[in-house]
């Protein structure tokens, strides 16, 4: 015992169960964050997507990818907690590590995502977001985790004929 503990890959159906759950929490935060507009989640989403976007190619180089993942991981954090629900934003947090362990693990094992696929998804958020739209908002998280979905999980059920 070296003080941690490894834990098991979840399986594709898992996944895509945990996309579900981020579908429905994190659109409905869009919807009802976007139209509050307040500085500081703007703030804070910009500074995360500046981050992100300084990463070129996902998957390159450990150091800059775990870099994007954290910044990835906060910009969607602070989307969820523009909708300011208590039991919405504990509950995203506490699969903060079950959604870096997906990330890193899907997008590793399937090769590299051009960044530009990605940072278009969160510019058409951050855009609404902006905007004050909670419905274009709404649109663009759906749209950004389905093309997650497409990417990551999707191509592994396929590759394993099933789960």
């Amino acid at each position: 015992y070296a003080g941690y503990a490894v834990a098991p890959k979840p399986s594709a159906s898992y996944l895509a169960a945990l996309t579900d759950y981020r579908v429905v929490v994190e659109s409905h935060c869009a919807l009802v964050g976007a139209p509050k507009r307040k500085k500081a989640v703007l703030s804070q989403l910009r500074q995360a997507y500046e981050k992100m976007a300084a990463v070129p190619l996902l998957g390159t180089r450990y150091r800059e990818y775990r870099r994007f993942v954290e910044w990835d991981g906060k910009f969607h954090q602070v989307l969820v907690d523009s909708a300011e629900n208590e039991v919405m934003s504990t509950t995203y947090s506490s699969l903060h590590a079950l959604l870096i362990q997906s990330r890193l693990y899907r997008t590793r094992e399937g090769g590299s995502t051009p960044s530009s696929e990605v940072m278009s998804e969160h510019t058409a958020i951050l855009a609404a977001f902006e905007a004050g739209d909670g419905e274009a908002a709404a649109a663009a998280v759906r749209a950004h985790l389905e093309g997650g979905r497409r990417r990551l999980i999707d191509r592994e059920i396929a590759r394993a004929g099933g789960d």
